[in-house]
């Protein structure tokens, strides 16, 4: 055997010997009083909405006329994610991840903006996704930013 064999070996027998010594010992040693523990926290995950329409229903339009300029600035396509938080009708914390940065800003200027009517006034998440693209491209449609989910 190599020493690392023998090294290995040395090993799980030291740690099989402290794990049946230990289940010998709660075994053989009568119940002990155990104290309560009580864990505590915070949500680790939350769901966000993407129905944004549905809160915010002239959002596509109002991104589009706010982003109508971005375009010009940073002319590179690609899809921006937006997480927002709606406190009854109001827009709080807005973040952006993926996609150019150049538009990162402008989005969430945009984005604290839109005209949101939600009657629940407990704060809720919403995402959704904003595309960008040449509004001049033959396979585009002429808008610069899509809603999308």
């Amino acid at each position: 055997m190599n020493r690392n064999t023998t090294l290995a070996s040395s090993l799980l027998a030291a740690t099989a010997m402290t794990f049946f010594t230990g289940l010998a010992s709660a075994d053989s040693g009568g119940t002990q009083d155990l104290k309560r523990v009580e864990v505590t926290g915070n949500k680790a995950f939350e769901m966000a909405r993407t129905d944004v329409l549905s809160v915010c229903p002239a959002a596509a339009v109002e991104l589009q006329e706010a982003l109508s300029t971005a375009w010009s600035r940073v002319e590179q396509e690609g899809t921006v994610r937006v997480q927002f938080r709606l406190k009854g009708g109001s827009v709080g914390r807005v973040d952006t991840s993926a996609g150019p940065r150049g538009y990162h800003h402008a989005l969430k200027r945009a984005v604290r903006a839109i005209d949101c009517n939600n009657d629940n006034a407990s704060e809720q998440l919403f995402a959704f996704a904003v595309h960008f693209s040449d509004p001049d491209s033959p396979t585009g449609n002429g808008a610069v930013a899509l809603l999308s989910k």
